[in-house]
């Protein structure tokens, strides 16, 4: 793809390259849509008298739609200077179902890829939905509708903890002195009766 995108100035090929491995890209041999979605989300509040007011406008993760075709007998373009187009897989006579595998074993697995088409590049992209279609016509050809929404990977900030605050002792409060209850004549009278029990007496 990068000799021909060097010849002529601009990308004729769309790819689909593993997040995190970049040597596993599958490189469609022609592709025959592109729809490239971008939307954004605003935050309304409704006001008493006329339109809701907007003022806040976020950005939503883009999409991308692409219906592409592998072959088993692709056309290449000046073979003796570049390799065979990209598949992951062995078999270059099965290079359609090889092709159609790596796209399901990316969808299956959740793995993130990045894509580059002939009008932009897009990273951490998710594979949300793939179809394909083969009859008896197109038995050696894959052709496949490959649905894919952005992640959007928050990124968090380390900070250092504040000190934690040493803890005070609480100040006891002089209550001032405690006043002895005077003693009542049945108080004195039980104090009898128990020394005498004790006594004798």
């Amino acid at each position: 793809m990068a000799f021909f995108d060097s010849i002529t100035g601009k990308k004729q090929k769309v790819a689909l390259t593993i997040q995190d491995d970049n040597t596993q890209v599958l490189e469609f041999d022609a592709t025959l849509s592109e729809t490239h979605i971008g939307n954004a989300m605003t935050t309304d509040h409704p006001v008493e008298d006329g339109a809701d007011m907007t003022d806040h406008i976020q950005r939503v993760p883009e999409e991308l739609q692409l219906v592409g075709i592998v072959s088993d007998t692709p056309v290449l373009f000046l073979a003796s200077v570049r390799a065979k187009p990209s598949v992951p897989g062995g078999d270059t006579r099965n290079r359609a179902q090889d092709a159609y595998g790596f796209v399901k074993r990316i969808k299956d697995a959740g793995k993130l890829v990045q894509v580059s088409t002939t009008l932009r590049d897009y990273a951490n992209m998710a594979i949300t939905g793939m179809s394909t279609i083969r009859d008896k016509d197109t038995s050696r050809i894959v052709e496949m509708a490959i649905s894919l929404r952005e992640i959007l990977i928050a990124t968090t900030e380390q900070v250092a903890a504040p000190e934690p605050e040493t803890k005070q002792r609480r100040k006891k409060t002089k209550q001032g002195k405690k006043t002895k209850k005077p003693e009542t004549e049945a108080n004195k009278d039980q104090a009898r009766s128990i020394l005498a029990g004790i006594f004798g007496a």
